[in-house]
């Protein structure tokens, strides 16, 4: 079964002159379990390929589907798959910093349809904090006040929140130190293990090490060994 497919996609971004070619002819797919590893230097095209996967940006060209079914052409379906299928979790936590830990992680399901009553938002956010470690005194504190890890830790709850199939993942362990990255990389195994399939872009050959698979890409293009 295949979660995730991009078949051939290409993204180009319009610039003086000429466009720019960010992305060219890239392929990939993710099933359950999988935990791929997108590596590349910077600039390489990484962040691009996770916000195609995750119906962020749209093709120049190629086609993505999601659990077998070509991504929907409408905004209302493409947010609709971001809000439940597919999730992402961003290299500089992505939390806001006023709002308490609980409030962040409950975030996706304010727009989630059906509506979650917001009693039971707050109650499934703090079973999400609990899994990642957040117990419910760190999960009443303004984000801001948290550590690098912590938020980290948030982030992931926030993404585990709607059951996604598809956990995409960019640079989740760039900006915190070996023992926390350590930590966040046994939740995203966890997720695996459950069955959730992960696309990770890094750089870092000791994520690389832990993923099951692993693809390259540079200058938007995928290389694979010879």
């Amino acid at each position: 079964m295949t979660l995730l497919s991009l078949d051939r996609v290409s993204r180009s971004f319009p610039a003086p002159g000429s466009p720019v070619d960010a992305v060219t002819d890239f392929s990939l797919t993710i099933s359950p379990g999988d935990m791929t590893g997108l590596l590349g230097p910077s600039g390489s095209g990484k962040s691009t390929v996770l916000s195609l996967a995750g119906l962020l940006l749209r093709p120049s060209s190629g086609s993505i589907t999601v659990n077998g079914t070509p991504a929907p052409t409408a905004e209302r379906g493409r947010a609709a798959l971001r809000g439940s299928t597919l999730a992402h979790i961003g290299q500089d936590f992505s939390v806001i910093g006023w709002m308490s830990a609980v409030d962040n992680a409950a975030l996706p399901l304010e727009y989630s349809r059906p509506a979650v009553p917001r009693r039971r938002r707050r109650e499934r956010a703090l079973e999400a904090l609990a899994q990642v470690g957040i117990d419910p005194d760190l999960a009443r504190r303004p984000a801001r006040t948290l550590s690098g890890g912590q938020r980290q830790r948030v982030a992931i709850a926030r993404a585990m929140i709607t059951r996604p199939a598809v956990i995409l993942a960019d640079e989740p362990t760039a900006a915190l130190d070996t023992g926390t990255a350590s930590a966040v990389m046994d939740l995203l195994e966890n997720l695996r293990a459950d069955g959730v399939g992960l696309l990770i872009a890094t750089h870092d050959p000791r994520v690389a090490q832990r993923c099951t698979t692993t693809v390259s890409i540079v200058d938007g293009r995928r290389v694979d060994p010879s």
